[in-house]
């Protein structure tokens, strides 16, 4: 059976891993209809998090050298759920850098589902 339907999955913010999408499509195929092949659905997980992630612990880690933190698991928390903001800080090189990484990573998931469907 032919593939009728691609599905890009795109993780949020926050600490995510690379089997972030696993239980999502689990879901999303026992809903689906018997009478629909597994085939006939394709999901493509694009995970990026590990792209921001260094920058986030290195602020994190600074931070800390700085001064003795309080609190510092709702501080992790908090940059966790917000830190790809402060990836993005400071220099306008490190902001095309990033870009270029999530366009190196997006492009060949977007060519294959355009491909998948295509066909």
């Amino acid at each position: 059976m032919e593939t009728k339907l691609v599905v890009a999955i795109i993780h949020g913010m926050g600490d995510i891993h690379p089997d972030f999408a696993d239980q999502f499509i689990d879901d999303v195929c026992d809903q689906i209809s018997p009478d629909v092949s597994p085939q006939a659905i394709k999901f493509v997980p694009i995970h990026w998090g590990y792209i921001t992630q260094p920058i986030q612990d290195q602020f994190y880690q600074r931070a800390n050298a700085v001064a003795d933190l309080d609190y510092k698991p709702v501080r992790k928390f908090i940059l966790s759920a917000l830190g790809d903001a402060a990836a993005y800080q400071k220099s306008q090189i490190k902001r095309i850098q990033l870009t270029n990484k999530f366009i190196r990573l997006l492009s060949p998931n977007l060519i294959s589902m355009y491909q998948t469907i295509r066909h």
